[in-house]
């Protein structure tokens, strides 16, 4: 039988009863060794509330009475004793040439800083809140903490927990800013107890990153995370990688990381594919298409009468409107005004999609999903572009190609690759044309467009869209066309933090992504 786990009420308790305030900063430090020495023999959950409460101590240390030293007023409110002077005095001068974290202070300089700071100033109590959250963090929870509750703090007890016994932790992150700030802010509070920090940031180097991600805490952003993942696994030679293997991650904002960007996928690009003449000349054959049907639209528009003809025949009228511009002024205006012809012609979409759309060269599916091409629309393309869906060179190139060698697969012949290439760039372009909105999905800045987040509106310029998309929606904007770059390694969010051995998260919007 599994042992019960304590709940988290009791481990709180436990924690708040300890009372470390007289241990100087070389003692905390041993004590936390301690709990790594124990580790081997006792279960996480055992050592949880005393490290918790060393951690608690070093916390309110670090981030309360330590600020006398960034502030001149603090310090000549409490500096009047010997204790005092001379503290101050000596980190002042051992900040010069030494980290903070690596300054050990005795018990006596916090016993006097407490006893003579009126107005609170050098104090810095976790909360209940934050220390409980620290508990489920550390047991592989997403936890909800709203703004201005302590959530970097409350990550810091998960954290050094699992780096007390023996674990490397990912603290992840939504950009290089946050990473840099929460590993400045606690980075001393780890130190003093003999755990290493760091923060990976974008700018740097290869040899930088392979040291940062010895220590046993690393800040970072998905991004930096996610793409040295990508590239380690590029690498031939172990001793080119610069990660450790990926074991314990707590991700800051999780909801939007893990659920918003779950499928946001991080590509390596390698050297470009081909040329972009195609791109363009395919926009404009489908592009004129597109104004073809539109004129079957207005046709189709001055047709409905609602006060003629049978419901069958409005209702028909409409579905194929429907189908061909699912945007269309008519369309929006009734359905608000004929809720129930709308509803029959939704219907009637779903039942006869392929005679409704006879007499189109595309048909956009109902929610504006797909796009699908009509034999009418295949013909008109294939007019303007060459044989794309001709079949009967598809099975040319069959009987021509040569036997398949042993162990290399079946060959293609270029002619089938090329028709493969134009098909999905007709494709491509269908869906930038009907599917994608400017303003909405993207917008162009300058000379180059720029995809939208759609969970957050905000742009988002180190995204681009794959398999050919970007080049057709550029095409569609005559903005320059780029060449799509050959994907050489690639996974997504969801997939990356998929490789943690355990994973917790917070946020302030826990309950409503539920």
């Amino acid at each position: 039988m599994r042992p019960r786990t304590p709940a988290p009420a009791h481990l709180l308790a436990k924690t708040r009863g300890q009372d470390l305030t007289s241990h100087s900063d070389s003692e905390l430090r041993e004590a936390a060794r301690t709990l790594t020495a124990r580790a081997a023999e006792e279960t996480a959950e055992s050592l949880l509330p005393e490290c918790f409460a060393i951690v608690n101590e070093a916390i309110d240390r670090r981030l309360g009475a330590w600020r006398l030293f960034g502030d001149p007023d603090e310090a000549a409110a409490v500096g009047d004793s010997p204790v005092m002077a001379d503290t101050v005095a000596d980190v002042a001068g051992q900040r010069r040439f030494r980290p903070e974290g690596d300054i050990l202070l005795p018990s006596e300089f916090y016993a006097v800083a407490r006893r003579r700071d009126a107005h609170g100033g050098l104090r810095f109590r976790a909360t209940d809140e934050q220390l409980l959250a620290g508990i489920h963090l550390f047991r592989g929870r997403v936890v909800q903490m709203d703004a201005g509750e302590g959530k970097t703090v409350a990550i810091a007890f998960a954290a050094a927990l699992h780096a007390v016994l023996g674990r490397r932790v990912h603290v992840i992150t939504a950009n290089d800013y946050l990473a840099d700030r929460d590993a400045a802010l606690l980075g001393p509070v780890y130190r003093s107890l003999g755990l290493d920090c760091g923060a990976v940031l974008g700018h740097m180097e290869t040899g930088e990153r392979r040291h940062l991600y010895r220590r046993s805490i690393v800040y970072g952003s998905m991004r930096e995370l996610g793409f040295d993942y990508l590239r380690d696994n590029l690498k031939t030679a172990p001793e080119g990688r610069v990660q450790q293997p990926l074991d314990s991650a707590i991700v800051d904002e999780a909801d939007h990381a893990l659920i918003d960007e779950a499928f946001t996928p991080l590509i390596i690009s390698g050297n470009p594919l081909g040329g972009t003449r195609s791109a363009v000349r395919v926009n404009v054959a489908v592009a004129d298409m597109i104004d073809v049907q539109r004129s079957l639209v207005a046709g189709f528009a001055s047709s409905l009468d609602l006060s003629a003809g049978t419901m069958a025949d409005r209702t028909q009228t409409l579905a194929r409107l429907m189908l061909a511009h699912p945007d269309d002024a008519v369309l929006k205006r009734l359905s608000i005004s004929q809720p129930r012809l709308m509803r029959r012609a939704r219907a009637l979409v779903e039942e006869d999609h392929a005679g409704l759309a006879d007499e189109l060269y595309y048909a956009v599916q109902p929610g504006k999903r797909y796009v699908t091409l009509t034999e009418r629309g295949r013909e008109f393309l294939e007019r303007r572009l060459g044989p794309v869906y001709d079949s009967a060179g598809a099975a040319r190139d069959a009987a021509s190609a040569a036997p398949p060698r042993p162990r290399r697969g079946m060959r293609v012949s270029r002619g089938a690759v090329g028709r493969y290439a134009l098909a999905n760039q007709v494709s491509q372009a269908l869906t930038a044309h009907l599917l994608l909105q400017r303003e909405v999905d993207y917008l162009v800045d300058g000379d180059g467009v720029v995809l939208i987040d759609p969970h957050t509106g905000r742009p988002k310029p180190e995204n681009i869209y794959q398999g050919g998309l970007q080049q057709a929606v550029e095409a569609k904007e005559g903005v320059a066309v780029r060449p799509e770059s050959e994907t050489l390694a690639q996974v997504s969010v969801s997939g990356f933090v998929a490789r943690y051995e355990r994973l917790a998260g917070i946020t302030g919007t826990a309950e409503p992504a539920a």
